[in-house]
């Protein structure tokens, strides 16, 4: 597979909610039935595995700082990859 993702706010609980989506990542062998089934999303050092293998995930924030941010994709063959933004700056 191939991850990738991006960061949105999102504001809508708090100023610092934001959406990791990781909905432009995406199987290689798609046209032989492969499929991304997990996606689990890394914000230093604390996984979040969405539900429903969803491509993205609403978190807020603690505290401003910079946050190391990535996403691993699995696909149906057990396959994976790992997407991870430089130094994320939340205000």
């Amino acid at each position: 597979p191939e991850a990738t993702m991006i960061i949105r706010k999102s504001g809508v609980f708090s100023s610092r909610e934001y959406v990791l989506d990781a909905s432009g990542s995406y199987d290689r062998d798609w046209k032989f039935g492969g499929s991304i089934v997990t996606y689990t999303f890394n914000i230093n050092g604390k996984s979040i595995e969405t539900v429903d293998g969803s491509p993205t995930a609403n978190w807020i924030f603690g505290a401003p700082g910079r946050y190391n941010i990535s996403v691993t994709v699995t696909d149906n063959d057990n396959a994976s990859t790992t997407y991870s933004l430089p130094p994320y700056e939340v205000e």
